[in-house]
């Protein structure tokens, strides 16, 4: 364990994303709701049956956006505050990602898929920008490593490439790359 590099989510981040998410669902949501509580429902059941229809639909709509963010919102304040150390732990040969309320997900590096960017990814890449990383792949993960640690973590994904590349060469003669 003591040869494990670990990296420590954001909190901050995750905090300021919780804000967004909540700032967005909650109108939405109150929105919803108070739109479904302003309808005469059974006037305008026997009256105007299309706008009673339509109106409550948007409603609903509404009110479903908003918990979603809510809910999303919630998971990355439990995030911002969760009481056990979050972050990704690298090691020899397993990458562990403890992330909270996103649960505890191991990737074995041997299984992971490194393909260089085409050239042409980086023409228009501007003089004092970092250069662009790899993409990870790893078949548990539904896209791009390096992308899905830069969301938790907020470095860049060329600086997680430079953190995690000398370990993943020792470790990549099992994997493959591309």
């Amino acid at each position: 364990m003591s040869d494990a590099a670990w990296i420590q989510v954001d909190r901050v981040r995750a905090a300021m994303r919780a804000a967004w998410l909540a700032a967005l669902g909650g109108p939405l949501l109150l929105a919803g709701i108070l739109a479904a509580r302003g309808i005469r429902w059974s006037i305008m059941w026997y009256h105007d049956r299309a706008t009673l229809l339509a109106t409550a639909g948007l409603a609903v709509l509404a009110a479903l956006a908003g918990l979603w963010l809510a809910v999303r919102a919630l998971r990355w304040g439990l995030l911002a505050a969760w009481p056990r150390p979050v972050g990704v732990e690298i090691g020899a040969d397993r990458m562990t990602l403890r992330l909270g309320p996103f649960g505890t997900h191991g990737l074995s590096l041997a299984a992971l898929s490194v393909r260089t960017r085409a050239p042409e990814d980086d023409s228009y890449v501007a003089e004092d920008e970092e250069p662009a990383a790899p993409h990870v792949l790893h078949p548990a993960v539904g896209g791009d490593v390096l992308e899905t640690l830069s969301r938790f973590t907020g470095r860049s994904p060329a600086r997680l490439w430079g953190e995690l590349s000398p370990r993943l060469g020792e470790s990549m003669r099992g994997g493959r790359m591309e």
